[in-house]
């Protein structure tokens, strides 16, 4: 569950979602699938490149092959809405382009979580101390994440 945040405080972590968050020309996607890194999981592969802005980037493709237009759309809004909660677990300078895998099936926020979470598991972040110790786990931050479309 989520910890109340204290705005009075100033400690409001940046949550937002803008364009220069985001991987938007064809030549950054091939870029980061070409000669970043690969990490597979169960149900999407991730790219990871540097990319020397000082801030992590994600491009999300999913082809047909995962479904229909509207089984694509919800899976990347999944996607971006674990990006945009867990945005400062992810390498501080990277692109990081999220590729659907055929065939899986409609995920909930939770599922992305956790398959997603697999992936900051190897990683370690500096605003973590390491990698994520085993047997933890990235709960959903909202009551909306548990909930399907």
């Amino acid at each position: 569950m989520r910890q109340p945040v204290d705005i009075a405080a100033g400690n409001v972590p940046d949550q937002s979602f803008p364009k220069k968050d985001r991987l938007l020309r064809r030549g950054e996607y091939l870029a980061a699938t070409r000669k970043g890194r690969r990490f597979p999981s169960r149900y999407f592969l991730l790219f990871v490149r540097p990319n020397g802005k000082g801030r992590p980037r994600l491009g999300i493709v999913v082809s047909r092959k995962v479904g229909k237009a509207v089984q694509r759309n919800h899976l990347k809004r999944r996607i971006r809405e674990f990006f945009r909660l867990h945005k400062s677990w992810f390498p501080p300078s990277a692109d990081v382009v999220v590729v659907g895998k055929k065939g899986i099936p409609l995920l909930s926020t939770a599922e992305v979580c956790e398959d997603l979470g697999r992936f900051l598991r190897k990683i370690p972040s500096p605003t973590r101390k390491g990698p994520f110790r085993a047997g933890e786990r990235i709960e959903p931050s909202s009551h909306r994440d548990s909930e399907a479309l």
